[in-house]
């Protein structure tokens, strides 16, 4: 069914519900099924059997979020405010891990190395890591071994 407001399935059977709608305003390709069966959103030639592009999907206080920029981003909500943040924006930036507030709070760089974030930033380039026979945690990253030790602890 349908009127000059927009195009509209209704349910006959369930007090004239109104599942499905079409606003005239939506942009082109906003959903297309195709003949085999292949769901688009925001595309007109999905690759596979569901495929959406440049959305953003909210599911009760966690957001999936692509867009222009190349990567991803793992979003928690509280009220339609980001608490925190998890994204992988561009082939450069790593893992970022982002409290709302606060900022960044750590990344993890593409080469494996740890930064963690408050005031200043503190790189901590970990090559290896380990505990040792005198119950320390060890830190080496090629030239230097750091330890943390609640005691006497040492490293080799």
């Amino acid at each position: 069914a349908g009127n000059e407001a927009n195009f509209f399935i209704r349910d006959a059977t369930n007090g004239s519900t109104l599942p499905f709608r079409l606003f005239p305003t939506a942009p082109s390709n906003s959903l297309t099924i195709q003949g085999d069966g292949d769901i688009g959103v925001g595309t007109n030639n999905p690759g596979g059997s569901a495929a959406v592009t440049d959305v953003q999907l909210e599911v009760t206080g966690l957001a999936l979020t692509t867009g222009a920029t190349s990567g991803v981003a793992i979003q928690s909500r509280s009220g339609g405010n980001v608490e925190w943040t998890m994204a992988s924006l561009n082939d450069t930036d790593g893992l970022i891990f982002d409290e709302s507030g606060v900022g960044q709070s750590l990344r993890i760089k593409n080469g494996g190395g740890i930064q963690l974030l408050g005031g200043a930033p503190t790189v901590v380039n970990v090559g290896s890591l380990w505990t040792s026979a005198s119950n320390a945690l060890c830190f080496n990253d090629g030239s230097t071994t750091q330890k943390i030790s609640t005691g006497v602890g040492s490293c080799p």
